[in-house]
């Protein structure tokens, strides 16, 4: 059995992330095969930053995050960081991959004492069961979104 490894690259926007056109096209390549749709946006934006799961040689699993860090709201003492995208390999769905992603993301979020926030589109139950299941919660926010179905927002506490 091969073992996970999580990786942050090198690379950082600010500090290089997505930096090399190599890793921007690796990763480009990945969500594009993935998805089915092209990816780039969540990979080259220099102010995301991307945490990739890695398989052998083999990229299984990518979470993008706000790679400005932690940013204050109207509540007093309160940080948040914004989780924009996870992505897995479907033939690794119900693996650990996504599983380990948000750890990592969860673990972020707690070292800087922040809320962790993402939007889901609410017509996506696997991926609301998927948050609700690692203790995100609704907000009773939401935003637009596609075909006049709207994007609920989620929290996770530190």
């Amino acid at each position: 059995m091969q073992r996970l490894a999580m990786r942050l690259p090198s690379c950082m926007p600010g500090r290089g992330l997505c930096a090399t056109a190599q890793a921007a096209m690796t990763w480009q390549r990945f969500l594009t095969r993935s998805t089915g749709r092209r990816g780039a946006k969540m990979v080259v934006d220099s102010r995301l930053a991307v945490l990739v799961a890695v398989l052998g040689d083999d990229i299984v699993g990518v979470i993008t995050l706000d790679a400005n860090g932690v940013f204050p709201t109207d509540a007093p003492h309160e940080t948040r960081v914004r989780l924009v995208g996870i992505f897995v390999e479907p033939g690794r769905w119900s693996s650990g991959v996504g599983s380990a992603l948000m750890g990592r993301f969860v673990s972020i979020a707690r070292q800087a004492d922040a809320v962790g926030e993402v939007d889901v589109w609410e017509r996506n139950s696997r991926a609301i069961r998927f948050y609700e299941r690692h203790g995100w919660t609704r907000d009773r926010t939401s935003l637009p979104g596609p075909t006049g179905v709207d994007y609920v927002g989620f929290v996770h506490l530190p």
